[in-house]
């Protein structure tokens, strides 16, 4: 069966939680009296960021400061929300070595309870760097992620079990999400009985969110772009609007540097790409992410809004001022132009209507 999330977690803000709560619709109710005040309890609180790796150039930065550094800025604010998802860009390092490829990136094991700390408890490996440490690693990492509270998604002991969907449940609210890579993985052919990343496949998208469709209240959809290495290399759009033709209520992209552009089709939202959530990044776009925020109760999802993050010296913190306003304005115009009249900019805010 699909694994159930069931994260026990002490809500805290951060210094400014309030400037993103006082938006648009349910982040209004927050403070504003008994009655609302109980109706904002009821709600989920949802975020996702984008990639997340702790090697290489932000590894001289954790070495010097300890693993809770890079996290430090926007803890407080994800501690509040009740599921956060990361594109876990790396290996789980336990002592393996490392698959022979251009690029390898890994985590150490002990450091795996620092991100639970950060408020992160849903972490996709539906990417071309999880295998970085091999596939028997990669299976032991899905079972120290669930021992430590934090559930995974896209990857598996074979494609049959990476390609689950996982089931998120509370205050009688069920989310469901669906992950698959579409990236090449260099040094590891693709393997249909081995431990690995979900791949992309044809029907895979039909035959999965029918069944999430049946069991949750909201289907979500996470892409890898690039191209499959499964023999199947589908256009990016198409996959997208592949998703939402069979019942997506939201596609959320990884895996480009930089965030990528918005487009709403038919009343539902896709963004191409979140960026970097934490990583070194190689140039200035590289530099930028976005942290995305839904609110959901039993019949909708609301308020959905991207709140964007600067990248410097292995951290992530909340852009501000001229520096958010730049970084939104750039994605609106990387937007779909029919769907930038649906994104309404409140000062460090772009909701998405």
């Amino acid at each position: 069966m699909p694994a159930r999330l069931r994260l026990h977690q002490v809500l805290g803000f951060y210094p400014g939680t309030f400037l993103f709560l006082l938006g648009l619709g349910a982040l209004a109710l927050a403070g504003c009296g008994n009655k609302q005040t109980k109706e904002a309890d009821r709600l989920i609180r949802f975020s996702a960021v984008g990639d997340l790796m702790l090697d290489r150039g932000v590894k001289v930065w954790v070495d010097k400061n300890g693993p809770s550094y890079p996290f430090q800025p926007v803890a407080g604010f994800l501690q509040s929300r009740k599921f956060v998802v990361a594109n876990f860009e790396m290996a789980l390092d336990h002592g393996c070595q490392a698959l022979a490829k251009p690029e390898v990136f890994r985590m150490p094991q002990a450091y795996l309870p620092e991100l639970l700390h950060a408020g992160i408890n849903v972490l996709d490996l539906a990417n071309d760097h999880t295998l970085d440490c091999g596939r028997e690693a990669l299976a032991q990492a899905t079972r120290w992620m669930l021992a430590d509270g934090i559930q995974p998604v896209g990857a598996g002991d074979n494609q049959a079990q990476a390609q689950q969907p996982v089931y998120l449940s509370e205050k009688g609210v069920t989310l469901s999400l669906l992950s698959f890579n579409l990236a090449p993985v260099p040094g590891a052919e693709f393997c249909r009985e081995c431990a690995g990343p979900a791949f992309y496949e044809p029907g895979l998208l039909s035959r999965y969110l029918a069944e999430m469709g049946r069991r949750s209240d909201f289907r979500i959809v996470l892409v890898h772009w690039g191209e499959a290495n499964t023999g199947v290399k589908p256009e990016p759009k198409a996959v997208m609007r592949e998703a939402l033709d069979f019942g997506a209520d939201l596609v959320l992209g990884f895996g480009a540097g930089a965030p990528g552009g918005l487009e709403r089709i038919r009343g539902r939202w896709v963004i191409g790409s979140l960026g970097n959530f934490i990583a070194d990044a190689a140039t200035p776009q590289d530099q930028e992410g976005l942290l995305l925020c839904a609110e959901f109760d039993p019949r909708r999802m609301m308020n959905l809004r991207v709140l964007p993050l600067n990248l410097a010296q292995g951290q992530a913190s909340f852009a501000r001022g001229p520096q958010a306003q730049a970084i939104l304005s750039n994605l609106i115009s990387r937007s779909d132009p029919g769907s930038r009249s649906d994104l309404k900019l409140a000062q460090d805010i772009l909701y998405l209507q």
